[in-house]
């Protein structure tokens, strides 16, 4: 099975997030809301793919982000380790990504979840990714349907090669 590495962003102020709509047709949370990301490019570690991630769908650019959480999420057609990321710092003006149907709002945060619609797997995380301690686990989706998700640390062959942890620049809490 294919595996592709991939980040979300959520942007934090007062009791917001700043949630991206799933506008492209191929992308996990099409439909549905999301924090600013999607599949980092082969040569970028999963910080430089949250920033340009970041920066290409909302118009703002964090300046301090804190890994949160890596989940493996399988049974969509291909597997993604999604580094989860976290910024109460940013700098820029929200701009929406320039393509047909692409949506950035800042969204309130009531009883620990955004007030849109999110998929249901990013339900069981959300606030814990917004307000916890780092943790790792794997998501599965048996197609579209939400089946579960396991704490546990990710093995090795299982994490992405361009490691974070070596990243002076991040905070990991």
């Amino acid at each position: 099975m294919q595996r592709l590495n991939a980040v979300v962003t959520y942007l934090l102020k007062d009791n917001q997030v700043l949630m991206v709509y799933g506008h492209k047709s191929y992308a996990p949370h099409f439909g549905k809301w999301n924090g600013a990301g999607g599949k980092t490019q082969d040569t970028e570690d999963a910080v430089t793919g949250a920033i340009r991630e970041t920066q290409e769908e909302t118009g703002y650019t964090p300046t301090n982000l804190e890994l949160k959480a890596k989940i493996l999420f399988t049974g969509k057609g291909a597997e993604f380790l999604v580094s989860y990321f976290v910024s109460r710092e940013f700098t820029g003006e929200l701009q929406a990504e320039d393509q047909p149907g692409a949506k950035a709002e800042w969204c309130e945060i009531k009883d620990g979840l955004p007030v849109l619609e999110i998929l249901d797997g990013d339900k069981e995380f959300f606030n814990r990714i917004i307000t916890g301690e780092y943790f790792e686990g794997c998501a599965e989706y048996n197609g579209e349907r939400w089946v579960g998700f396991t704490e546990g640390q990710i093995s090795p062959e299982n994490k992405e090669s361009n490691s974070q942890e070596i990243n002076p620049g991040l905070n990991r809490k």
